[in-house]
């Protein structure tokens, strides 16, 4: 079943048998050092997070290999990861991001975290 829940601040919530989805977006991969200590962006974050909202699941995408979710409202919100790249390189990818994040914000929540 779906559900969709206005909120007062303008955002609506659209949740999936009791569960709300806050997709992943990584802007890149953890140095090799880190990664082999935490995994992906994407574990940490499910580690740190999930047992703190068990209502919420956690799909990732990895945009920095031009993986995106379908639409900007394919998710109940976004949290873009940050990445050894920079919003300045001449990288498809990153342009689509940008696009992507400022469509997903007119309907969604997005965090970036650096």
């Amino acid at each position: 079943m779906i559900e969709t829940v206005k909120r007062a601040d303008g955002f609506n919530m659209t949740t999936k048998a009791g569960k709300t989805t806050v997709a992943i977006l990584e802007a890149g991969p953890l140095s090799p050092a880190l990664g082999a200590r935490y995994g992906a962006h994407s574990d940490f974050f499910r580690r740190y997070l999930g047992p703190k909202a068990p209502h919420v699941e956690f799909p990732s995408y990895r945009v920095y290999e031009d993986e995106f979710p379908a639409d900007a409202e394919a998710h109940d919100a976004y949290l873009i990861t940050g990445s050894s790249y920079s919003v300045y390189d001449a990288l498809p990818w990153i342009d689509r991001l940008k696009a992507f994040a400022r469509d997903a914000a007119r309907s969604r929540p997005v965090i970036g975290i650096c």
